[in-house]
Parts: structure tokens; C-alpha cells; sequence
């Protein structure tokens, strides 16, 4: 065979070579036509020849090889997998193929908010909580346990201040919101006592009266007047006679007390 021949023989294998790359299979064959001319200048022309009957006879690039060589290939065909479903064109998540250059969409973290209606109350009040989440899954109000991911619950008899936290979780990970509720300390109303000794008397005989007043800054006895908020005085009343007492605060809340004397 002919110098100029093999050359001939050499050129058809570099375009067929390089037309192969990437074949209807969708595999990539790489370094097939750097293998083709290292082995057509060593003079194998009939190799070449191999080749480009091949590939006329619809054989892929590594098919036409191991017809030259007999075995396997030197860079053995790589099979790229498609991008997920899911994704957006050009995008990958994490468990998709992730070529070079490609951004991966991580999943948010989950957020919450919580919120207290009112944010005060008076001793003993009920109080709405009030929550919804973003990203998330799931949903846990601290101390209570699962609840929706949105909604809002009562709770009532309220004695203390207090705290009320949300716990979410989701594909991206997790999160907490919290919110204060404030409880009013308990109103404690001025009150007395009074007592009268004896309490069954005889016309013209006399009784005792004895009194105290607790959480108050004045104290009124009945047809008498002001008194002090601890004390005690004699009576002598001439009929039955109920004697009572009345109390204030420096807020104006009152209390009162009261004590009989039967006269017989």
C-alpha cells in the first residue's frame, strides 16, 4: 500500500474520530482519536480502515475500537445523569448530578412567629396565643406539644407571667420563636375584722368592740366616724345594734366588717 494511501486512511479516521465524540447513545468517548492516529502512523492502515467501516456499518466509536484493538477501550465511556425532575433547568439540589458550574438550592430553614392577645393580663385572666410557621413541617408549642403549623389556642386562669415558645423543623433544619405573656400580680383588697364582747348584754349593761384592718390606709365605724385601722372602744347601746366598719385603700377599693351586740 501506498505512502499516500495510508495518509488518506489517516485522515478519514481523525474525522470519524472526532465526529464519534458523542454518540446517539449519549455516551462521551475520550481519547479514541488521539488511540486512531497513534495507531494508524505506526502503519496499521487496515486499523483505520476497520474504523471507518465501523462506524459505516451504524457501530459506535468504541465498538470501531475493539474491532482494531480486540478489548475494552483506554478511556472507558462516561454516562452523565440527567438532572432531577424536580430542579429547575440549570439547577441541582444536592441529591441530584452536580456538574461543574452548577448551583445547588439548598431548602431554607424554617421560620415561626409568635404572638400573645393581650400581651397583659390581670391576675387570673385568659389570654390567645397566637402562631404560624414558613418552611416548616412541623410544629411544637414548648410545654404543650405538637400543634399545626398555623393556628392559635386559649389559655385561661393565668397567675403568673410566663413564656410561650414555638419549636418548628423542616427540610432545611430547625427554629424557635418566643413571646411573653405579662400577669398582673394579684390584687389584694383591703378587709377588717371586728368582734364584740360580750355579745348578748342586759339594757344599760356595756360591750366591748375590737377591730383591725389589713391593706388599708383609712377605716370608717358606722354613726361614729373615722376610726384607727386598729383599735377597740365601749358601747352601752340601749337595743340590738349591728356596728360596722368600713375600709380603704389608697386606690379607693374598699372592704368592710361587721359585729352585733343583742341587748335583752
Amino acid at each position: 500500500m501506498s505512502r499516500s494511501t495510508i495518509v488518506l486512511f489517516l485522515l478519514l479516521a481523525v474525522v470519524v474520530g472526532f465526529s464519534a465524540s458523542l454518540d446517539e447513545t449519549g455516551k462521551i468517548a475520550i481519547g479514541d482519536s488521539i488511540t486512531r492516529i497513534a495507531y494508524s502512523v505506526g502503519g496499521h492502515a487496515s486499523a483505520a480502515r476497520a474504523s471507518v467501516e465501523g462506524r459505516s456499518q451504524g457501530a459506535s466509536a468504541d465498538e470501531a475500537y475493539q474491532r482494531i484493538l480486540g478489548g475494552a477501550p483506554s478511556h472507558p465511556a462516561v454516562q452523565l445523569p440527567p438532572p432531577s425532575e424536580e430542579s429547575e433547568p440549570g439547577i441541582y439540589t444536592s441529591a441530584s448530578y452536580n456538574p461543574p458550574g452548577a448551583t445547588i438550592k439548598a431548602a431554607a430553614q424554617p421560620e415561626c412567629s409568635i404572638s400573645v392577645s393581650p400581651q397583659s393580663v390581670s391576675y387570673g385572666g385568659g389570654v390567645n396565643v397566637l402562631w404560624k410557621t414558613q418552611g416548616a413541617t412541623g410544629a411544637e408549642l414548648l410545654g404543650i406539644g405538637d400543634v399545626p403549623l398555623s393556628g392559635s389556642e386559649t389559655f385561661s386562669s393565668q397567675t403568673a407571667s410566663r413564656t410561650f415558645g414555638l419549636s418548628v423543623t423542616g427540610p432545611g433544619g430547625s427554629g424557635s420563636c418566643y413571646t411573653t405573656l405579662t400577669v398582673e400580680p394579684q390584687k389584694i383588697l383591703p378587709g377588717c375584722v371586728i368582734s364584740a364582747h360580750p355579745a348578748v348584754i342586759h339594757s344599760g349593761e356595756s360591750a366591748s368592740l375590737a377591730w383591725s384592718a389589713q391593706n388599708a390606709s383609712r377605716a370608717v365605724l358606722a354613726h361614729v366616724g373615722p376610726i384607727s385601722l386598729s383599735g377597740g372602744t365601749t358601747v352601752s347601746p340601749q337595743a340590738s345594734t349591728r356596728y360596722f366598719i368600713t375600709v380603704y385603700d389608697d386606690e379607693g377599693e374598699s372592704g368592710s366588717c361587721a359585729a352585733d351586740i343583742t341587748v335583752r
